[in-house]
């Protein structure tokens, strides 16, 4: 009785429940002064998405097209780069400054590159991962569905006062971005959200 009792436990523990995902599609976003946007077209390269890993269907990366506002209608091509998802990002942001940030990887959310900042010419400034953000221990305590590792919550925000991009993650973490610095915080917030998405 006692190893069945022990074997039920362990099965519950693996639990992973199912979800679906939207076919990729173009992103856009523009900065909170509407003095930069950018275009994100989705990329091909799903044998690098942990949804698909092993797959041979090797492509091309999500591609950026950054633009700065030069006038009523008018704007001007800033840079073309590739990002760090292999198909699209979850999220994406454009600050003041034209600073571009990243959240998650399409199918994968909290696999991979989960936070990225880039400069406005494309170049990575920093990157973070699940592990950056919580310890193993925390990690096992997520939620987890068959594609994705549910770490966060609610809507991003990204304050153009403070230049500070916040993200509320489960487990009472909260993470604050300063985009000036490009330092990251993380501190424990009691009931920033609820420790699952169900």
């Amino acid at each position: 009785m006692r190893k069945l009792i022990v074997f039920y436990l362990f099965t519950l523990s693996i639990i992973c429940y199912a979800d679906k995902w939207t076919l990729p599609s173009e992103i856009t976003a523009t900065s909170p002064d509407a003095q930069y946007f950018i275009k994100v077209i989705p990329g091909n390269n799903y044998g690098k998405s942990y949804s698909f890993e092993g797959a041979k269907i090797n492509g091309y990366n999500a591609e950026a097209s950054l633009y700065k506002v030069i006038g009523k209608s008018k704007f001007r091509l800033k840079s073309k780069f590739f990002l760090k998802n292999p198909v699209a990002p979850v999220d994406i942001y454009v600050n003041n400054q034209g600073k571009t940030i990243t959240l998650d990887n399409w199918s994968n959310l909290g696999y991979g590159a989960i936070w990225v900042i880039y400069q406005t010419d494309g170049k990575v400034i920093k990157e973070w991962g699940l592990k950056d953000l919580y310890s193993d221990a925390e990690i096992d305590k997520i939620q987890r569905t068959v594609s994705s590792i549910w770490w966060r919550c609610d809507e991003p925000k990204l304050d153009s006062n403070t230049n500070k991009f916040t993200v509320k993650g489960v487990l009472e973490h909260e993470f604050s971005l300063d985009l000036s610095m490009n330092t990251l915080e993380a501190r424990k917030q009691k009931n920033v959200c609820k420790d699952s998405p169900f």
